[in-house]
């Protein structure tokens, strides 16, 4: 079972503040919620980081990242 996890860096600075956003079912979920989240947080003031793992997995592997300019990476 795939989950995604959502986090939220601070002007897509991963050693300054961050926070988990959520952890989803669905990548589906997990990118309406980030762009809602992106949204509510001033357009730009945190990027967003989505993981794609599996339960009890030890690696997590990058699926997207918004950068700090709107734009959507894909990092697979």
């Amino acid at each position: 079972m795939d989950l995604y996890i959502v986090l939220m860096y601070r002007y897509g600075n991963t050693e300054s503040h961050s926070y988990l956003l959520g952890v989803y079912d669905t990548l589906t979920e997990a990118k309406i919620n980030a762009q809602a989240e992106y949204a509510s947080r001033g357009h730009g003031k945190y990027c967003t980081q989505i993981l794609r793992t599996n339960l009890n997995a030890t690696k997590d592997r990058k699926i997207m990242f918004k950068e700090p300019n709107g734009e959507m990476s894909v990092l697979t």
